[in-house]
């Protein structure tokens, strides 16, 4: 399949959810104590958009075009959809104003979430990752992988009803005096000329002296997306990454922002699911004294896992709400501080168990089943961080820190922000996803993640690093994903990450990368 109509639809479609992304980043200030929603929102935002370009990238290339009309109908039906709430999305940033306080943004928020429950029964952030997994598939079809059939035929329904949703006109919200009203269908038919946005996305976003627009900014090396969550007074990637940046916001909750490649599983793993014992008045006893960091959907909803954070002694629990059996019922709440529970893979799924004094074997205790490496290892990571910083007790000795399925290619030695780090390239066996990895050498942290970067869409090229020095390295465009507030990652005057090897000849050979 050529680029076409179709194709290109993919391209502006990615466009515009980076630029949503960019809209609701000015909300985050303003009621920080929605940071946690609004931030998982961005993430699912910045997801689909680095989706469809990858699905864009496949129907260009000669070996999976000629594939397009598998998938041809699937992007008629999810494209109009995506592209209905976006606009859906903007029209309500246009309600702001010219220069919005704190309450505008608050009542635009609530306005947001209550407008998508209403008219979906899901929250915002669930439609994207509907989205976001429907174009996962999409592009597992156009590859050739093995995908799940059902998968696909209930995300395909649920789109399906959703569009019909959309195209009722006059269904109306109201919320504190704001009213947003059903339009007719936005996207002209799918088989027209390439067409233009609609709406500049930018007219509808308040002005501020403290912000400016991303073109603006001189980048060495342009980033493929802006940095999510970013304060508008704060453009340093440390203060971004930090549990201590300016606007208290914890590392964990800017770890799944989407800015990363797509590698897809080709095994697939058993479902997700919980098994602890049922404790119904979990969630409402975090609410007390905990913040939520991160909140990941499985099968389609059927299994909601958060992480929360107590910032007293760093405590991090982790909470799943399982689907209830049968309708009218309250989904099972399942709850356990991370320090009680270890964490394994068996082919795409991250296993978290528990220890028995009545068993030898850990207890498996919920299993997570991911369909691309990228977010598995996110979770993973951030597991393995917040369970070693836990200072309620002593702390864990960390003995699941292999990541099962991965191959250690290199290990050395770094300086890395005044400490001296273990950097690892691992590449996965059955995706062929390839990652950077620095963590603590030495101490009761040892073994802790400090940051990883994935390069996978780098195999094969040098120029993306260079040596400035013996011992040396520069790399361009990587976007580590830091697991410390402490951290700082080490970079060149003009931005660019450096590896600074202790010995010339602990540098990470070029050759053994271009060969991964």
């Amino acid at each position: 399949m050529e680029s076409g109509p179709v194709a290109d639809r993919l391209l502006d479609e990615a466009e515009n959810a980076q630029d949503v992304a960019a809209g609701l980043n000015r909300f985050l200030d303003a009621i920080p104590e929605c940071s946690t929603e609004i931030t998982a929102v961005i993430s699912e935002l910045f997801a689909i958009s680095s989706a469809l370009r990858e699905l864009h990238t496949a129907l260009a290339s000669r070996r999976y075009g000629r594939r397009g009309p598998l998938i041809e109908d699937d992007m008629e039906l999810a494209l109009p959809s995506l592209n209905i709430t976006l606009e859906d999305i903007v029209e309500m940033f246009g309600r702001l104003g010219r220069s919005p306080l704190a309450t505008a943004y608050r009542r635009v928020w609530k306005v947001i979430c209550l407008n998508f429950r209403d008219e979906g029964g899901i929250s915002l952030c669930s439609r994207l990752e509907i989205y976001r997994t429907f174009f996962i598939e999409l592009a597992l079809v156009l590859t050739g992988a093995p995908t799940g059939p059902r998968d696909m035929e209930t995300l395909r329904a649920r789109i399906e009803d959703l569009l019909e949703l959309q195209n009722q006109p006059g269904i109306d919200v109201a919320f504190d005096g704001l009213t947003l009203g059903r339009r007719a269908p936005l996207s002209p038919p799918m088989s027209s000329s390439r067409p233009q946005r609609r709406i500049p996305y930018e007219t509808f976003l308040p002005t501020s002296p403290l912000s400016s627009d991303y073109s603006d900014r001189e980048y060495p090396f342009p980033p493929p997306a802006p940095d999510v969550p970013q304060s508008p007074s704060s453009t340093t990637f440390s203060s971004l990454s930090s549990g201590s940046s300016g606007s208290g916001t914890h590392w964990a909750s800017r770890i799944f922002d989407g800015r990363h490649s797509i590698t897809a599983f080709n095994m697939s793993g058993q479902p997700s699911k919980c098994l602890g014992p049922e404790l119904n008045s979990s969630e409402s006893i975090l609410s007390r004294d905990s913040e939520k960091l991160i909140e990941l959907s499985f099968e389609n909803s059927a299994l909601i896992v958060r992480l929360y954070y107590r910032p007293a002694d760093q405590r991090a629990r982790i909470l799943c709400l399982s689907a209830p059996d049968r309708p009218g019922r309250v989904r099972k709440q399942c709850c356990l501080p991370l320090t009680s529970l270890q964490i394994f893979r068996a082919e795409s799924c991250l296993q978290l168990c528990r220890s028995s004094r009545s068993r030898r074997t850990p207890q498996l205790w919920a299993n997570l089943k991911f369909s691309i490496y990228e977010r598995m290892v996110l979770f993973f990571c951030t597991f393995l961080a917040l369970k070693a910083h836990d200072t309620c007790v002593p702390r864990p000795a960390i003995d699941d820190y292999i990541l099962d399925g991965e191959t250690e290619k290199y290990g050395g030695m770094i300086e890395d922000d005044n400490f001296l780090h273990a950097l690892r390239i691992f590449k996965d066996r059955d995706s062929g996803g390839v990652r950077l990895e620095a963590s603590v050498l030495r101490g009761e942290l040892q073994r802790t993640p400090v940051w990883t970067a994935f390069v996978t869409q780098y195999l094969g090229s040098t120029n993306w690093m260079r040596r400035i020095e013996p011992k040396v390295i520069q790399l361009r465009d990587l976007h580590p994903y830091v697991f410390s507030p402490d951290y700082t990652p080490q970079r060149g005057p003009r931005g660019e990450h450096e590896l600074r090897f202790t010995t010339a000849q602990g540098k990470m050979p070029w050759s053994m990368v271009a060969r991964l």
